[in-house]
């Protein structure tokens, strides 16, 4: 014989409460499951599908970093050593005289001007990479990563200021020692030495507030 409660006589559980009242709390709770799930993260199995993706894009970049560093000056040589002169005087903005030709030795001290900005780039890629190598590993918010970071957006900032300067000395260098042998000096700023700049403060500041992150964690930390 089914048991009834007391005051409403409907059909009561082993525990006194009502059929139908647990029904209703059972798909209130089913319901309220259902909307947790929508709001919560993705579940740890999706996060470890993107993790794998994330090790392989940031060790990419590492080896990306690693090889602009080692074909940029490369690429430089080539150019300042093989280009004709009239392709080298049209990249520093200056006229080309009919017949003329420049010697090794203008030749290799223009490279060796050139070197100077793409040197503080080199450095920067190399702080770049082993930003990118701490990612790889899984230290995002290790200060070796942010230091890097850092690194970085130092080197990319330096070398953009540079540019302009080995580019005013490049055509002193090549007019002066040239086939024309007449001096001028030609001073280029861009759009892109601007834009340079500002990815070069982007980059400095977002290392700043990871850094200011780091040392918020470890303070919260010691209170724990």
């Amino acid at each position: 014989m089914a048991a009834t409660c007391a005051t409403e006589m409907r059909p009561c559980d082993v525990e006194g409460v009502p059929a139908a009242a647990r029904a209703r709390a059972t798909a209130r709770r089913a319901a309220e499951r259902q909307e947790m799930g929508r709001m919560t993260p993705p579940d740890s199995v999706s996060t470890l599908r993107r993790q794998p993706r994330l090790r392989r894009l940031t060790r990419a970049m590492a080896v990306l970093c690693l090889a602009l560093s080692a074909g940029l000056p490369l690429a430089l040589a080539a150019f300042w050593l093989v280009a004709p002169t009239p392709a080298i005087l049209a990249r520093t903005g200056l006229p080309s005289p009919d017949g003329g030709v420049l010697g090794l030795t203008i030749r290799i001290t223009a490279l060796a001007v050139s070197l100077v900005p793409l040197t503080v780039l080199v450095r920067g890629l190399m702080r770049a990479r082993a930003c990118f190598r701490a990612f790889a590993s899984g230290r995002i918010f290790a200060t070796e990563a942010v230091e890097s970071l850092r690194g970085f957006s130092v080197a990319v900032f330096g070398a953009t200021l540079l540019q302009p300067v080995a580019g005013a000395a490049l055509s002193a260098l090549l007019s002066w020692g040239g086939p024309s042998g007449r001096g001028a000096v030609v001073v280029s700023l861009g759009s892109d030495t601007l834009l340079s700049l500002l990815f070069a403060g982007t980059v400095a500041v977002m290392a700043m507030v990871l850094a200011e992150a780091l040392v918020l964690a470890d303070e919260n930390a010691q209170f724990v």
